[in-house]
C-alpha cells in the first residue's frame, strides 16, 4: 500500500470512528462527553470559563491547519463527514457562474446576524448542527426501533422519548434538505462558504507548510481530480489548487498518473488562490455577540425555567450552541429544544418541560456533558439549593378548593416541601406553598391533576436565585437514609 493510499484510508477511517463515537454520545449510548470539547466552536465557547483546555485545543486545531491544511474537517468534523457520505460528486456547475448566489445569502444572513447572532451561530456550527441531525430526526427513529425490540425481547430496556416542536422539527428539515440540496451540486459548500469554523480554518490553510499541488511535468489533463473534489478548488486548465478551500478529503490523491501530491511551501511557488470567504463576515458578528446581545429585550421573555447550572437566560444565550447533547442525556426528559420559549434567538436551546417531566432532585447530567459550560457542573449538593424558578399555586383551580375533593400529589411529589397540606374545611387537607424552599424541579406541576389549566406550575428565574434548605436537611447534610422513606 502505497503513502497516499494510507493517507486515504486513514482520513476514512478516522471519519468514521468519529461519526460513529457522536452518534453514540448524542443517542446517549456513550458517555465520552469531554470529547465534544475538542471541537473547534465549543472549545471558543468554554474559552471564558475553562481558559486552559480552550486554549490547547483551538491552538492545536490552528497549529494543525497551519502545517498541513484543514485537517478538522477532514478527519474531525461529524457534519462534514455526513455530507461526504450523502454528496455525488459529479458536478454540473461551477461555483464561479453562481458566485452571486452566495452574496444574496452573505447579506441575509447578515441582517439576521446582527439580531439573532446566536441563532446563527446555532446552524452555522457544525458540531451543533450533526448534534440536532441525530437528536431531533435520528433518535427518534432509534428510540421507536428499540421500543419495538423491547415487547419482542422484554430484557431489551424500554427508551424515554422527548418532546420535540412540530415546527422546530419543520423548520430544521428544511434547512437541511436546503444544505444537502445544494451539495448535490457544489459538493460540501456548507463547509467553504456558510460554516464560521470553515472560514478561520480556510484563512490558516491559505498559509500552511505542507500543501497538495498539480505536478504540470505529470498531469494529462483528464479531468478525473476536478471531478471528484467535493470543493470545488481544483481547476485542471489553469493547472491550479486553491488550497484555501481544500477539505482534505485526499480523493485527488486517486489520479492515475500521480499527478497531485503533498509538497512544501520550500519546494515550490504556490498561488495563494482566492480565499476570501463570505462566511468571514459569519466569523466576526461570532466574536461581536457579546454586544449584539445587549440589544435584546429580556423583559419580553416568558418566564419559562432554564436548565439549573445555565445561571440565566441571558449566560445560558451567550455560550450555548444549542448541540442539544443535554437534552440527550437527561434522565427524566424534562429537557427539550425550544422553540419560541426564549424567543427567536433563543431557538434550538434547552428548556424545561414540565408538562412532560420534571427535573430529578439528585441529578446534575446536564452540567456535567455540556461542552460549553452554557450548563456549569455542578455538585449534587450544589444541585439541592440552585432555584431556576418558583412555585405558583392558583387556588380557584386547585381541586381541594374548588370540587372540596381529596387532592394532595403536588405535596407527594415535592422534594423539599416546598408545598405542603394544611388543614382545610370538612375535614379536607389542602396544598399551601413555601417558596423560599423551591427549586423549581416542575414535579408539582407535572403531577397537577386540574384541568383544564394546571392549578400549580413554575414561574422560571430570568437569573437562578439561591433556594433555602430546611433545618431538617442542614442537620443531615442531605444524607440519604438506608431506611423505607415512609
Amino acid at each position: 500500500m502505497n503513502f497516499s493510499r494510507i493517507l486515504r484510508f486513514s482520513r476514512l477511517f478516522s471519519g468514521l470512528i468519529f461519526l460513529l463515537i457522536f452518534s453514540l454520545m448524542f443517542l446517549g449510548v456513550l458517555s465520552l462527553t469531554p470529547l465534544s470539547k475538542l471541537q473547534f466552536i465549543p472549545a471558543i465557547f468554554n474559552f471564558k470559563n475553562g481558559i486552559l483546555i480552550s486554549s490547547v485545543v483551538i491552538l492545536a486545531h490552528l497549529l494543525l491547519t497551519s502545517i498541513l491544511g484543514r485537517v478538522y474537517c477532514s478527519f474531525f468534523c461529524p457534519f462534514g463527514f455526513l455530507q461526504d457520505l450523502f454528496v455525488s460528486w459529479k458536478k454540473t456547475f461551477s461555483f464561479r457562474k453562481i458566485g452571486w448566489i452566495f452574496v444574496v445569502f452573505a447579506i441575509a444572513f447578515f441582517f439576521v446576524a446582527i439580531s439573532y447572532l446566536n441563532f446563527v451561530v446555532g446552524f452555522l456550527d457544525p458540531y451543533s448542527l450533526f448534534g440536532k441531525v441525530v437528536i431531533l430526526i435520528v433518535k427518534p427513529i432509534f428510540s421507536v426501533f428499540i421500543n419495538g425490540l423491547h415487547y419482542v425481547l422484554p430484557f431489551v430496556e424500554n427508551v424515554r422519548s422527548y418532546e420535540i416542536s412540530f415546527w422546530l422539527l419543520i423548520i430544521f428539515s428544511f434547512y437541511l434538505i436546503f444544505i444537502f440540496l445544494f451539495s448535490l451540486v457544489f459538493g460540501r459548500f456548507f463547509c467553504n462558504y456558510i460554516c464560521p469554523s470553515g472560514a478561520i480554518f480556510r484563512f490558516f490553510s491559505s498559509f500552511s507548510v505542507f500543501k497538495l499541488s498539480i505536478d504540470e511535468t505529470k498531469c494529462i489533463k483528464c479531468m478525473r481530480c476536478e471531478r471528484v473534489c467535493p470543493a470545488l478548488c481544483i481547476n485542471v486548465k489553469e493547472l491550479n489548487l486553491d488550497y484555501s478551500r481544500c477539505l482534505l478529503c485526499l480523493r485527488c490523491l486517486s489520479c492515475p498518473k500521480e499527478a497531485i501530491g503533498f509538497k512544501s511551501v520550500f519546494q515550490t511557488n504556490f498561488k495563494r488562490g482566492e480565499f476570501f470567504n463570505l462566511s468571514k463576515s459569519f466569523f466576526i458578528f461570532f466574536f461581536l455577540k457579546n454586544k449584539l446581545f445587549a440589544l435584546t429585550d429580556y423583559r419580553k421573555l416568558r418566564h419559562l425555567p432554564s436548565p439549573p447550572g445555565s445561571i440565566s437566560i441571558e449566560y445560558l444565550k451567550q455560550n450555548c450552541v444549542s448541540c442539544l447533547l443535554c437534552v440527550s442525556h437527561c434522565p427524566s426528559k424534562v429537557l427539550k429544544p425550544s422553540f419560541d420559549e426564549y424567543g427567536l434567538d433563543g431557538i434550538f436551546m434547552p428548556v424545561m418541560n414540565y408538562p412532560k417531566s420534571f427535573c430529578l432532585y439528585e441529578c446534575n447530567a446536564c452540567g456535567r456533558v455540556c461542552p460549553t459550560k452554557a450548563i456549569t457542573p455542578f455538585s449534587l449538593e450544589e444541585k439541592k439549593t440552585i432555584q431556576i424558578g418558583r412555585v405558583k399555586l392558583i387556588k380557584e383551580k386547585c381541586i381541594v378548593y374548588r370540587d372540596k375533593v381529596d387532592c394532595g400529589a403536588c405535596s407527594e411529589v415535592c422534594p423539599t416541601k416546598a408545598v405542603f397540606m394544611v388543614g382545610y374545611e370538612d375535614g379536607l387537607f389542602a396544598p399551601e406553598t413555601e417558596t423560599k424552599y423551591c427549586v423549581g424541579c416542575g414535579a408539582c406541576e407535572n403531577v397537577c391533576p386540574a384541568l383544564p389549566e394546571k392549578a400549580i406550575y413554575v414561574e422560571g428565574h430570568i437569573v437562578h436565585n439561591k433556594a433555602t434548605l430546611r433545618e431538617k436537611d442542614k442537620k443531615e447534610n442531605i444524607q440519604k437514609s438506608d431506611d423505607f422513606p415512609f
